[in-house]
């Protein structure tokens, strides 16, 4: 009885994996049967499991690229803050005080080989209103007077900001100092009221500007009129001192 029975359940297994055989072969050949849904909703919940685990790889892929670019964009930060110069002034472009267009002048001759450092002999400022004051009447009365622009290439102001005057596209008119290889930076103040230690950074960052942008030649001879060359003496030699070397002698 025992035997007949495990004969009846072998004989049932054989049967069931003929029939799951040949459902498999309907299934591979394109016949429909009655268990077909059954069988593909079990393979589209495989599938949709499958699609999870990859949607979850490409996301964790997304968020280690997303997160190198974010550290490489701050460590690019970092470096560029580190190279910046220690030193930053303002530069006061000609709209920003409000100029007067002026054209007709004699342009500037560049790279420029001679820079003359005058002071305006105008009342000293310490703030940007009364600097810019300073600097707009300055140009009225040379309009008013000589019908020319403001004389300066730049003015250097104790309010730390440097002013544009003539820019380096004219050149200036010092006379009988300057020509159109000449570049004038002056000093906003009185001699001996005018600190012009305290201005030296202004004007270092402003020759290394004209420089690196071809406006000024690395050999250049420094300038000062004659009633003036008492008050500018140290900042002369520190200029020499400073951008001079073995090639300029």
């Amino acid at each position: 009885m025992l035997f007949k029975n495990a004969r009846t359940r072998n004989s049932y297994k054989i049967g069931t994996c003929r029939i799951c055989m040949d459902k498999y072969q309907q299934i591979i050949n394109g016949c429909a049967t009655e268990t077909t849904p059954l069988i593909f909703r079990r393979r589209e919940r495989r599938k949709r499991c499958t699609d999870r685990y990859e949607y979850l790889f490409l996301g964790i892929l997304i968020f280690i690229l997303f997160s190198g670019m974010t550290i490489g964009f701050y460590l690019l930060m970092v470096e560029k803050r580190e190279i910046e110069p220690a030193h930053v002034v303002l530069l006061a472009d000609r709209e920003n005080w409000d100029a007067a267009d002026v054209e007709n002048h004699e342009y500037l001759n560049v790279p420029s080989k001679k820079l003359i450092l005058v002071f305006t002999n105008t009342p000293n400022c310490y703030d940007q209103p009364n600097c810019t004051k300073e600097v707009h009447k300055m140009q009225e009365e040379s309009l008013r007077n000589n019908k020319t622009d403001i004389p300066y290439n730049f003015l250097l102001a104790e309010d730390t900001r440097i002013y544009e005057g003539r820019g380096w596209k004219y050149a200036p008119d010092i006379s009988p100092y300057s020509d159109n290889s000449t570049l004038a930076f002056a000093f906003l103040g009185i001699p001996g009221k005018t600190d012009v230690s305290a201005l030296e950074e202004q004007l270092f960052v402003l020759i290394n500007l004209s420089i690196s942008h071809h406006k000024l030649k690395r050999c250049f001879r420094v300038l000062t009129r004659p009633e003036e060359s008492p008050h500018l003496k140290e900042i002369t030699d520190r200029i020499q001192s400073t951008f001079w070397n073995t090639k300029c002698r």
